[in-house]
């Protein structure tokens, strides 16, 4: 139990991540 707890945290956390370099990246190429 607490270790798919546990992975469902961390594939949330890696899934952030993930949206927010695209959205860096995006937004940089936008206003370049």
């Amino acid at each position: 139990m607490r270790r798919t707890v546990h992975q469902i945290l961390v594939k949330t956390f890696v899934g952030i991540g993930w949206a927010v370099m695209i959205d860096v990246k995006t937004s940089d190429a936008l206003i370049n």
